[in-house]
């Protein structure tokens, strides 16, 4: 127990480093081995040596993952033979669901998904104030830091999108009160800590959002979840905050006119969000190549040659597909169509239930929470999956799942869902045990 609580530490201090550094910090280590390799073969120990509880097995969501995992090693065993190295780098999209499976097992053998979410509550402040600073300086100077050992990136090569995921996040943390609930204030007025957290937020929100759609999109839907299942929350009170921070934001990121393909501006931030929705202004940006790749992905896996395995592993899609730019990725701006492309459509079906199944066990739980009177359960499952669909929502228009910054914290984060659920099941069953043995007792005197 002691070695399994010790790595479930030191993994969330691993998610928490990619939240903050992005891709950066996927190049801790030294090439060809790096956080990722190593926190998977420590929890592979761990699973050996500490052990798990297996009761994740029940989780229809653990079941599909399995199939998934199968089904994508078998599409991926070509590729292993002739270059395991380039077939195991675009093969994270799949093998990271291990996490899954292990930080399942883990928390239902610790117990402690409440350390973890006290831990997040946190860290959260640091995380809102981080964001507009730190993509500010990597706007501005990443190409000018050091680069990470063993690697050609920048030790301030943040992305939008990355950040947008863990500020929807975030953004739903506090709109359903959670910070409250798992880190009450102490030294300052709990309304003027969460002005500030709200700010500060928005301050990172103009920020991603002036660079990157996607991570915009992410913040914009799952605020929008909390919204759908709890109306009258603490988003009312963003909008005083939002006048004082749109005041500033004027001032500070309108203020210079800078180089670079997208200004960091509110100019950009608003021409972004309109671009979300304005059809015309998408098709005059950079994204029109990404649609014709997408276009003939689809057409080559639905009615063409690559129908039940795809193309497999080991190859660079964008040279193969004939959409290649020069720069490093392999991968159509697309997990859902990486995996369509790379294990065809038995693999991308096999996806898609296993993200509707999610989705299901998550609505199904919180409704029961709420159906027992546990809404401070219910609104840790709406924050999951607000969470969970900025995950999907961003890897919808960027490389993301497919490395370790996107891809380990987000199997990480259905461990927990796994988890999260399995104990509601268990809690409510014993508590309807008890109901129906009490209900017996009293009709038996």
């Amino acid at each position: 127990m002691p070695l399994n609580r010790a790595y479930c530490v030191i993994l969330a201090a691993v998610v928490i480093g990619y939240a903050f550094m992005n891709k950066s910090f996927a190049y801790v280590g030294y090439n060809p081995v790096f956080i990722s390799e190593i926190m998977l073969a420590l929890g592979l120990g761990v699973l050996f040596i500490g052990g798990v509880n297996l009761a994740f097995l029940r989780s229809p969501i653990s079941l599909i993952t399995m199939v998934f995992v199968t089904w994508c090693f078998l599409t991926a065993i070509p590729a292993f033979s002739l270059d395991p190295i380039l077939a195991a780098r675009d093969s994270v999209i799949w093998i990271y669901a291990a996490f899954a499976l292990l930080v399942a097992g883990l928390l239902l053998r610790t117990r402690m998904i409440t350390g973890f979410l006290t831990t997040y509550a946190r860290v959260l402040p640091f995380f809102l104030a981080w964001v507009p600073i730190g993509f500010a300086l990597g706007h501005f100077y990443g190409d000018q830091m050091p680069v990470m050992p063993g690697s050609t990136t920048s030790m301030l090569t943040l992305k939008g999108g990355d950040f947008g995921v863990h500020l929807a996040g975030a953004g739903a943390f506090l709109a359903l009160g959670l910070h409250d609930w798992f880190n009450k204030p102490k030294r300052i007025s709990p309304n003027l800590r969460d002005w500030l957290l709200w700010i500060a937020l928005g301050a990172g929100l103009v920020a991603i959002g002036s660079q990157n759609r996607g991570g915009l999109l992410s913040v914009v839907l799952a605020l929008a979840v909390v919204y759908a299942f709890r109306p009258r929350n603490r988003l009312r009170k963003l909008i005083l905050p939002g006048i004082l921070f749109f005041g500033i934001a004027v001032l500070v990121f309108s203020a210079g006119d800078y180089s670079g393909e997208r200004k960091l501006s509110l100019g950009q931030f608003v021409t972004n969000f309109t671009s979300i929705f304005d059809r015309e202004a998408v098709q005059q940006s950079t994204v029109n190549w990404r649609l014709a790749w997408w276009e003939k992905i689809l057409d080559y896996s639905f009615q063409g040659p690559y129908f039940w395995t795809g193309k497999g592993y080991a190859l660079n899609l964008a040279l193969a597909d004939g959409f290649y730019t020069g720069d490093a990725n392999r991968n159509p701006h697309n997990g859902h169509l990486t995996i369509l492309a790379r294990s065809g459509v038995p693999g991308f079906a096999i996806w898609l239930v296993l993200q509707a199944m999610i989705g299901w066990t998550l609505i199904r739980s919180i409704l029961a929470a709420d159906h027992a009177g546990l809404k401070g359960q219910a609104n840790i499952l709406i924050w999951a999956l607000a969470y969970w669909l900025a995950f999907l929502t961003n890897t919808s228009f960027d490389v993301f799942l497919e490395g370790p910054q996107g891809g380990i914290p987000f199997w990480c984060l259905v461990g927990m869902i796994i988890a999260m659920t399995e104990f509601q099941r268990q809690q409510l069953s014993t508590d309807h045990a008890m109901h129906v043995h009490h209900g017996s007792s009293l009709r038996g005197t």
